[in-house]
């Protein structure tokens, strides 16, 4: 979002709501903000969203990438986006469907395990800290 149309008067209503806390302080120090306003409705997940804009915009650009400033746009529709999502979908599906036991009582095979990634030491908690913010 371009700061003119985050700063836009005509428009600042419906870009933002306004804010409306309560804010319960606690004895261990801590403080839990709630706001007062309810939630709008809004879609049942972001794939709700991509079968929306494919469907009202199908040639719009949805995502773009460059290597560089001088490299040309690659660019990806909204509904090329959604038969990509829809091809993945359905490739996993198919893929859990070949991996499930043939027959009553046979065990599904299972992935390796992954290893967890260790943090760098600089970036690893030291403490339980909260942040406030004044």
């Amino acid at each position: 979002m371009t700061l003119a149309a985050a700063t836009s008067s005509d428009r600042a209503e419906t870009l933002f709501a306004t804010p409306s806390i309560t804010a319960d302080r606690r004895q261990d120090g801590s403080i839990i903000l709630k706001s007062t306003m309810s939630l709008r409705e809004s879609a049942r997940c972001v794939g709700d969203w991509l079968e929306h804009w494919a469907r009202q915009t199908p040639d719009r650009i949805f995502l773009g990438n460059r290597t560089n400033v001088d490299a040309p746009w690659s660019t990806v529709s909204y509904s090329n986006a959604l038969k990509q999502v829809r091809s993945a979908a359905a490739w996993i599906l198919l893929r859990r469907s070949l991996d499930s036991p043939a027959e009553a009582g046979e065990t599904r095979r299972q992935p390796p395990p992954r290893s967890a990634l260790p943090l760098p030491a600089a970036t690893r908690p030291t403490t339980a800290e909260t942040i406030f913010v004044s």
